[in-house]
């Protein structure tokens, strides 16, 4: 009769065993095929490796013909077009404005000349102090809270001057800093957003919106005021101010 089998004998291989047997050919041969346990390399285990693979990054314009073809030319010259006009108009006709105020017109000369004093003082604090914004953050953020700060503070100008030569004082300053923010963060996008060679050109042409702006708010100034007063004038520029938000999308930047 035939020696009946051992206990030990029917027990399924140990994991010790079977792996032992994979380091062989056929384990090797396994790893290798198709559905086998092969190691997945550093890349394979990375989730945005096929996003840096697939998605290069975007050269700049190199030539200044390509750049004013391009999206972020067009969008950045209407944004300082439509944000410098609030600036540079509040700095040509504040005075004007102050004597159409009588709690202000009552505050004389002396103090109008101060208010443009500091004015000019703040102006150069805002070009130093959105540089370094844009330098820490990038460019469409801080432009973006310049541009929603601006329009309120230009709505809320006429309501600065009937509560008095204080009010009336911070809002003329704050729109000083505000022109000189916008002034220096021009610059900022053009040598992100176009080749370096060519950033100082493609400047220069942007450069030409302030003077549109320039001429543009204040004429717009001179044809409202008879027929509207002076309150609209300032709701027209913060309007104005505030449409060119949604333009900061179509900057491309590196």
């Amino acid at each position: 009769a035939a020696a009946p089998l051992k206990e030990d004998s029917m027990k399924a291989p140990s994991s010790s065993s079977s792996s032992s047997r994979r380091k062989g050919p056929l384990g090797i041969l396994l790893r290798i095929l198709p559905g086998g346990r092969r190691q997945k390399t550093r890349e394979e285990l990375s989730p945005l490796s096929s996003l840096e693979t697939s998605t290069p990054p975007k050269k700049k314009p190199a030539t200044v013909r390509a750049a004013l073809g391009s999206s972020t030319f067009a969008a950045l010259y209407l944004i300082i077009a439509l944000t410098a006009s609030a600036g540079l108009t509040n700095a040509s006709i504040y005075k004007l404005f102050a004597a159409a105020s009588p709690k202000i017109a009552a505050s004389g000369d002396t103090f109008l000349a101060a208010a443009g004093a500091l004015g000019a003082l703040f102006n150069g604090l805002g070009r130093l102090g959105c540089a370094a914004a844009v330098d820490q953050f990038g460019f469409k953020g801080p432009f973006l809270v310049l541009i929603v700060a601006q329009a309120l503070n230009t709505a809320l100008f006429p309501l600065a001057a009937t509560a008095g030569a204080e009010a009336f004082l911070a809002a003329t300053c704050t729109a000083f800093f505000f022109l000189g923010g916008v002034f220096s963060m021009a610059p900022t996008c053009c040598s992100n957003a176009f080749d370096p060679k060519i950033a100082a050109t493609v400047y220069s042409l942007v450069f030409s919106a302030f003077a549109f702006a320039s001429i543009g708010g204040v004429q717009l100034a001179k044809q409202l005021i008879p027929t509207l007063g002076w309150t609209p004038v300032f709701y027209v520029l913060a309007a104005t101010t505030a449409a060119a938000a949604p333009l900061l999308y179509f900057i491309e930047t590196p």
